[in-house]
């Protein structure tokens, strides 16, 4: 667990032991900041957190977690800064798979995945509105990326499910 919010952004690390919350004191970390993205990824053995936002607004930054210490991953190109996006791995093809969320321009409707090197966005024709507060999570015995719901301006709550298979989305 890294962050959060108590009345101040928050920029503490913490794990779960099976029993108790232990304090990590980890010199380097990501700097407080809450409605950011964390994902395990098996094949690298990496807790990935991307964005969220401080007092400044969004985060586009993605770090990377290995039990012991935090390390910055740069990139040349990724997914604009945001919050509140929905973040899984996909275990079938070792990708993290970010989809939508919140910008500093407002809700977004972008796909992209990180292959534990580079930033690549994924372009489907049909594809969930922008959204944000979204869930996304991984259904290994399908081979998908499951999407159900969130929030939008016009709408307000959102109930439709979607499946990514890493080529095109599906209602």
């Amino acid at each position: 667990l890294f962050g959060g919010w108590n009345g101040k952004f928050l920029g503490d690390t913490w794990e779960w032991n099976g029993a108790d919350w232990l304090a990590v004191n980890a010199t380097v970390n990501p700097g407080p900041r809450m409605e950011h993205g964390m994902v395990y990824d098996a094949a690298r053995g990496l807790v990935l957190l991307f964005g969220g936002r401080d007092n400044s607004g969004a985060l586009g930054d993605l770090w990377q977690w290995n039990g012991t210490t935090w390390t910055q991953r740069s990139f040349a190109n990724g997914p604009s800064p945001r919050l509140l996006f929905g973040f899984c791995y996909d275990s079938g093809r070792q990708r993290s798979v970010l989809f939508g969320g919140y910008d500093d321009i407002g809700l977004v409707d972008d796909t992209w995945e990180w292959n534990g090197s580079a930033w690549t966005v994924r372009v489907s024709a049909v594809r969930p509105s922008a959204r944000f507060k979204t869930a996304l999570t991984y259904d290994r015995a399908r081979a998908r990326s499951v999407l159900f719901g969130g929030y939008d301006f016009t709408q307000g709550l959102l109930g439709d499910t979607w499946e990514f298979d890493g080529a095109n989305w599906l209602q």
